[in-house]
């Protein structure tokens, strides 16, 4: 072979390879920038951030931790992923971060007209109003209109709490306030309205979980002691206490309620058996589903059925979804790439149990 012919088909290799490797790089490049849906966004106590998760029910996994830039001792999502809020750690004062739909972080703004020393808040299920609990001078203040119109009502007094906080609620236009605390071996549930102010509705054995129908007025209301779910009606009126569920449809120490999309269906999280009871509100079968967990909540995600069970940590975290087929647990690899150090549950382990039926519709 002529010494031309070896010179041009070297530079045709070296051609080859140089666009090969081009193409590999523009390739490597999309797919660090293609990352998906984000199914929502969870609060990492550990690293004090917050953490997305990538992905769809069932085929998901954790992304870095977004950009707040301040270390966070408390933080929770509005549903819509448009915005959070956090405590700061060292000063407790309390910070909005503004969201691009979960996938990053647009700004942060410090809310200093709240004042240092907030322990503990709540945002309304759809994220537009919080209550904020203030431990050292025992005062709650409410933000209404959140994320963009927000309006800070005046401080209240909580001096008449015996004992520590146990639940804290707010309706979506902060017009009520639903908080429980210990009070000797009893918990006592307040309802909160700047019209009516602070009374006393309803004392059970150990008030675990508390969540607002979305009319404002009606709510579920979770006793882990004695481990029974109750409807409390008129919440602003005569408040009326009427049993939903107890042991007999499944429920064992509940610590967290929420509702489906669509009002029909309620949800209690049962860290004494490991379950997820469904409650079809109408008066039909309980829908018993095993997360061979202990779980501690049941904050919604993105979508309208998909629920957070346990907190992140070196074991996978669990989710329920629900459909009309059927309740499922769902799973996201250990953020730290550990191996699964317990059992996961297998797919569509749920059982029915029938209930008696009763009318609670609100």
């Amino acid at each position: 072979m002529s010494t031309l012919r070896l010179s041009l088909l070297s530079r045709a290799t070296r051609g080859v390879i140089l666009t090969s490797g081009f193409l590999v790089f523009l390739c490597l490049t999309a797919l660090s920038e293609i990352r998906g849906p984000v199914l929502g966004v969870v609060f990492d106590r550990a690293q004090k951030g917050l953490r997305p998760i990538w992905g769809i029910p069932g085929a998901s996994r954790w992304g870095e931790l977004l950009a707040v830039g301040k270390s966070l001792s408390e933080a929770q999502v509005s549903p819509n992923l448009d915005y959070a809020l956090g405590i700061v750690s060292e000063e407790a004062v309390l910070v909005l971060v503004e969201l691009n739909q979960g996938t990053e972080v647009t700004s942060v703004h410090q809310l200093p007209e709240l004042g240092t020393g907030i322990s503990r808040f709540a945002l309304s299920s759809e994220g537009k109003a919080a209550a904020l609990f203030y431990s050292e001078t025992n005062t709650l203040r409410i933000l209404s209109g959140l994320p963009s119109s927000i309006a800070l009502g005046e401080p209240v007094d909580l001096s008449f709490l015996t004992g520590p906080l146990q639940t804290l609620t707010v309706s979506e236009d902060g017009n009520l306030v639903l908080l429980s605390a210990a009070d000797g071996s009893v918990s006592r549930l307040y309802a909160y309205s700047k019209e009516t102010g602070a009374r006393v509705v309803s004392v059970m054995g150990e008030i675990s979980a508390v969540q607002l129908f979305e009319n404002g007025r009606d709510a579920l209301v979770a006793d882990k002691l004695t481990s029974e779910v109750f409807l409390m009606r008129d919440l602003l009126g005569t408040a009326q206490r009427t049993p939903l569920a107890s042991q007999q449809e499944g429920i064992s120490g509940p610590v967290a309620l929420a509702f489906s999309k669509d009002g029909r269906q309620a949800f209690v999280a049962n860290a004494g058996s490991g379950t997820v009871a469904g409650l079809d509100l109408s008066g039909g079968p309980a829908v018993l589903t095993s997360c061979h967990c202990t779980p501690t909540t049941l904050e919604r995600l993105e979508g309208d059925s998909v629920f957070r069970l346990t907190d992140l940590s070196e074991d996978p975290l669990l989710m329920l979804e629900s459909s009309p087929a059927e309740n499922r647990i769902l799973f996201v690899p250990s953020a730290s790439g550990q191996s699964v150090s317990r059992r996961l549950p297998e797919r569509g382990q749920s059982r029915s149990v029938r209930v008696p039926r009763r009318n609670v519709e609100p």
